[in-house]
């Protein structure tokens, strides 16, 4: 019975591939999305862009609900807005 070895990250990265030629497209777009910022912003205390109209939040107003309509963090949104530092207890 062979001895236990425990791999190194690399070694567990292993494919299999069945076709004839290896296609790097999928693996390459995973990359570039995880390593991209999850919000762009040009400063920290920049607002960013709607993600639905485009509109720059630092100089007007978004009219966009589609936010507070389907999102399930709208509460928790509106909180913060709010600023209430409501604490919830359980009884």
């Amino acid at each position: 019975i062979e001895e236990e070895k425990e791999l190194e990250q690399e070694e567990m990265e292993v494919s299999f591939y069945e076709e004839s030629f290896i296609s790097f497209y999928n693996i390459l777009m995973e990359e570039i999305i995880l390593a991209l910022p999850f919000r762009n912003l040009c400063q920290v205390d920049c607002k960013g862009l709607c993600p639905n109209c485009g509109v720059n939040l630092n100089k007007e107003k978004c009219q966009c609900k589609i936010f507070k309509k389907t999102s399930p963090f709208a509460v928790l949104k509106d909180l913060l807005s709010k600023g209430e530092n409501t604490v919830i207890k359980e009884g």
